[in-house]
């Protein structure tokens, strides 16, 4: 499904449990970002990361927004839309997609809502 996404935004997707697990992530490597890349090896977010989203406030602004949040990451500079998967009002997981090869900006709310409806 990632992959599938993938191709579809035209950019890296990665989902992540509340416990910061690699649920899953598209196939085709980062090389600009060999951190995301140990990520996928081990399957969790590494604390360096998660601090790094920790200190921008990823989530609270996420959570406000109410709609995916488009942000860039003031440590790398990559650009990045994220959301939540809520079940029964539990938050389950986020949804990262990398603004890596293809403008983000342009696809926001349809696209993205609609990927993300496929968790619900």
């Amino acid at each position: 499904m990632t992959n599938e996404a993938s191709r579809i935004f035209g950019n890296p997707v990665i989902i992540v449990d509340a416990g910061y697990k690699l649920l899953a992530m598209c196939q085709a490597p980062i090389p600009s970002r060999p951190d995301i890349e140990q990520q996928r090896n081990l399957g969790y977010i590494l604390d360096s990361n998660i601090e790094s989203m920790k200190k921008s406030n990823l989530y609270e602004l996420t959570r406000m927004a109410l709609i995916p949040y488009y942000s860039r990451d003031p440590e790398t500079n990559d650009c990045w839309i994220t959301a939540f998967v809520y079940v029964h009002v539990i938050e389950f997981a986020q949804v990262s997609v990398m603004e890596l090869d293809r403008n983000l900006q342009i696809l926001i709310l349809n696209s993205y809502n609609f990927f993300v409806s496929w968790f619900r």
